[in-house]
């Protein structure tokens, strides 16, 4: 079967289940989608027909362990994830996420959010104040994050390094 949809996925996993080892406790419409057992450890589970949803649904990687979705199609996917249009799913390594790790995806899906925004802003004809302000919010939540250069703050906004270092010292 090849799945159409996120519901698909959800079947087809469900299918496989037994033979990839995990036991499905719970199934609901809340997110995460699943929660289920696997080598004794409970994980919750969003599923997707496309790993990409996860970023556009905004989702809280806080609150998930593990994404189970048809093509895993985003490269900046900051989740683990099982891709079951490969034919070795059901044998795959599952590896749960440390705090740390929850967190940098966390802040990792913020900043891609942010990304997402200033690309709006800028097909939309946006005026440059308002750009401005808006860019200057992006720089300072960033900032926030641990272990995020401020070389790679530059690279997401598309601002320069100069522009970013200004911001944040001028926050502090």
């Amino acid at each position: 079967m090849i799945p159409e949809n996120e519901q698909g996925v959800i079947v087809l996993f469900a299918e496989g289940a037994k033979e990839a080892e995990v036991e499905i406790l719970a199934i609901q419409s809340a997110y995460p989608d699943a929660l289920v057992l696997k080598d004794g450890k409970e994980w919750r589970v969003e599923f997707e027909f496309l790993s990409s949803n996860f970023v556009s649904h905004a989702h809280d990687p806080t609150k998930c362990d593990m994404i189970v979705c048809w093509q895993n199609d985003d490269e900046k996917n900051p989740m683990p994830t099982i891709e079951l249009s490969d034919p070795g799913w059901k044998r795959a390594e599952w590896t749960k996420p440390t705090i740390s790790d929850r967190n940098a995806a966390f802040w990792r899906l913020r900043a891609l959010t942010a990304e997402k925004q200033l690309r709006e802003l800028e097909n939309n004809n946006t005026p440059v104040a308002e750009k401005t302000t808006q860019k200057r919010d992006q720089i300072l939540l960033l900032g926030q994050v641990p272990d995020l250069p401020q070389s790679e703050i530059a690279r997401i906004l598309g601002a320069s390094r100069s522009y970013v270092s200004e911001v944040l010292r001028d926050a502090e």
